[in-house]
């Protein structure tokens, strides 16, 4: 193990910590936990891990002289913290979980899995919908522990609390940058108390969902008797082209891609680039899986094929 690379992990005191800490040192890396936290307020579970080589820096000078090959970073953590910068000049690579989640997540299931989630818990910033996604991927509603007492429901016995995290105080580093601590928040979902379930609402109607969508629309509309594709946005002419004839499903689903590509647009993107194409693509997957609508038109794998920019669109 001491020949192993050496990763440190900041912020042990984080959700799942632990998890990827053992999966470090199974590895054979020699790893350095830090956080500002005291002992006495740390799990348990990362406490144990010191039998098996884990060694830990807490208290205020925990990044002080830090020696790494990998750096995981907290999302609390401003990533031109100066510790880091002298890590990475150093020659240390500095990442965080998102990173190395976003560069094995090749799986189009599991990336709409991924979105899935994000579609119920649209609020939710994409950290606490990929910690959902990893402790409860099937969760519709969730509150903590109190949250659910306060609506006249318990929590079942040996339920396992999901980990997600809250915004904390905000702090500003010797450089000026502002930053903000992140709180571990325990959540539980509905499924794992003795509420009543929800009854299913009524799945709305393709045709007003077609109208709701286009009804603030930040570009003009025009139809087509003839298309190869069902929608496109004409960025030349600041325009969304779209087929006449399709049925209401299909027409939200064309329309709500290229509208998100319009919006990119005007928020000063390119809507021309393949980063365009992907984002608009799961900005419409994300409106028709949150309605209620037919999903099964969108295929992610072929997201990872190159696409040339231009005239990209929505088939029809």
């Amino acid at each position: 193990m001491d020949h192993g690379p050496c990763a440190d992990f900041d912020a042990v005191s984080d959700p799942d910590a632990a998890s990827l800490l053992a999966q470090l040192l199974e590895a054979g890396c020699r790893v350095t936990g830090c956080d500002r936290t005291d002992r006495e307020k740390l799990d348990r579970e990362v406490l144990d891990l010191e039998e098996q080589g884990l060694e830990l820096r807490l208290g205020a000078g925990y990044l002080e002289n830090l020696e790494a090959d990998v750096v995981f970073r907290t999302p609390g953590m401003h990533p031109a913290n100066p510790a880091l910068e002298a890590l990475r000049r150093r020659g240390a690579a500095v990442t965080s979980e998102m990173e190395i989640f976003f560069q094995v997540c090749t799986d189009g299931q599991r990336f709409r899995d991924y979105l899935n989630v994000q579609a119920r818990f649209d609020r939710y910033s994409v950290t606490n919908a990929l910690l959902i996604l990893a402790q409860c991927p099937e969760a519709t509603q969730l509150r903590d522990f109190d949250g659910w007492r306060e609506k006249g429901a318990m929590v079942g016995k040996g339920q396992k609390a999901i980990s997600i995290l809250e915004p904390g105080k905000q702090y500003t580093t010797l450089e000026g940058h502002v930053g903000t601590y992140y709180n571990v928040k325990s959540v539980f979902d509905i499924s794992q108390t003795n509420a009543a379930r929800p009854e299913s609402a009524p799945r709305p109607e393709a045709r007003g969902l077609v109208s709701a969508l286009i009804a603030k629309r930040p570009v003009p509309i025009e139809l087509v008797d003839r298309l190869s594709t069902g929608a496109y946005y004409d960025a030349a002419n600041r325009t969304i082209v779209a087929r006449k004839g399709m049925e209401f499903n299909t027409l939200f689903c064309c329309v709500s891609n290229a509208l998100a590509k319009a919006e990119i647009h005007r928020l000063g993107g390119d809507p021309n680039t393949e980063l365009a194409a992907f984002d608009a693509y799961c900005a419409s997957y994300l409106m028709t899986r949150k309605y209620g609508l037919d999903v099964s038109r969108y295929s992610f794998p072929e997201l990872y094929q190159a696409r040339p920019p231009g005239r990209t669109g929505c088939s029809g």
